[in-house]
């Protein structure tokens, strides 16, 4: 992707954008995306990504981090359904760390060097913890429920199928009941709030609505094209492929309970997750055509739209304040004056000073 370095990784004070910048909403058709970051929102259009938050001081700062014309218009494999899905969510989760970074660069200034073994270690156990939750457990309980060792030969179809049925119910309910408990922290629930105020954003400029905070504190919180619905489309099919590993392996080598193997069926999962992703995209994208109240989409939407009850909160009009100027400055378009920082005290300029010192460019 085209990169403006000398633009990209320097934070800005809201108050230096160029009023000289703009564009019509017509100019820019291609559907808007975000996410939230810590004590801010990423947002990313079709010419550029940028993510804002709020630093110690109350400023809101900024950084671009993708600028120019997005090459994946002149690219096939984007362009071509059931392959984009893939690399549309690699290309996210790309961009979604980048802005989350700088988030926690903007939210900890503090310059002191970090010991890497300590990282490296917390990120050991943090994927064994996952790992360990969302697969071993829920192959716990499942077994559990249905009273049957995975070694025993008699294991029919029917009961392979059952056993990949109810793991992936399984694997849902712990991940609704992880979400529910982490909401319960402060910090989390403050980017759910975001995570609201990015989609009320989104919603107010897909209406076409004025971009201010009077406006879009009175969309909901829900959107379709969510990455947390994409989430629990992924889940879903994921449990729908589940199902027929053992009628899969049944056909390749005869056996179903082979299916059940924790090996094989990490490497089957592994094998079709870029399918099963291919295919959350394509239904996400096939919904967000739709008005959010066609009865069709209402029905197809719901437990998305339960989903995001919880990871898409009311937020506070300081929160939709910093997702309106990432808006505004993904769409090319100048920061209204509403937007911007009041007149900085002495204490808060130094703190402004010591962020660009501390996080500004990388290169």
């Amino acid at each position: 992707m085209l990169t403006q370095e000398s633009n990209s990784d320097q934070h800005e004070s809201t108050s230096d954008i160029d009023d000289g910048a703009s564009c019509s909403r017509e100019e820019h058709s291609n559907l808007y995306g975000g996410q939230a970051i810590i004590e801010g929102v990423m947002m990313k259009g079709p010419e550029r990504t940028v993510a804002a938050c709020r630093n110690p001081a109350g400023e809101i700062v900024h950084k671009i981090l993708r600028e120019g014309e997005d090459e994946r218009k002149r690219n096939f494999w984007y362009n071509t359904p059931f392959f984009r899905g893939f690399l549309v969510l690699i290309d996210s989760l790309t961009v979604g760390y980048k802005a989350l970074m700088f988030s926690g660069e903007v939210a900890d200034p503090d310059d002191t060097p970090r010991n890497p073994l300590i990282e490296n270690t917390f990120v050991v156990i943090s994927l064994v913890f996952a790992l360990s939750l969302f697969k071993f457990v829920p192959i716990f309980l499942t077994k559990l429920v249905l009273g049957f060792d995975l070694g025993q030969d008699d294991i029919s179809v029917g009961d392979s199928v059952l056993f990949s049925a109810l793991e992936g119910v399984m694997k849902a309910g712990i991940m609704v009941g992880y979400i529910l408990l982490i909401r319960l922290m402060k910090d989390v629930r403050r980017v759910f709030q975001y995570h609201g105020a990015e989609h009320k954003t989104i919603n107010a400029y897909e209406a076409g609505s004025d971009l201010s905070v009077a406006n879009v504190v009175k969309y909901p919180t829900f959107h379709p094209r969510c990455g947390t619905s994409f989430l629990f489309a992924v889940i879903l099919f994921s449990l729908l492929f589940a199902m027929m590993f053992p009628l899969l392996t049944l056909w390749l080598f005869g056996d179903p309970k082979l299916a059940l193997n924790l090996g094989v069926r990490f490497g089957m999962h592994l094998i079709f997750l870029p399918v099963i992703a291919s295919l959350g995209y394509e239904f996400i994208r096939f919904t967000g055509r739709f008005a959010c109240d066609n009865p069709f989409m209402v029905v197809l939407t719901y437990p998305g739209r339960l989903f995001q009850k919880i990871t898409a909160l009311e937020p506070e009009d300081d929160m939709v304040e910093v997702s309106l100027v990432s808006m505004h400055l993904a769409m090319g378009l100048p920061v209204p004056d509403e937007l911007q920082q009041a007149p900085n005290t002495p204490d808060s300029e130094a703190q402004a000073e010591l962020m660009t010192a501390d996080t500004g460019s990388t290169e």
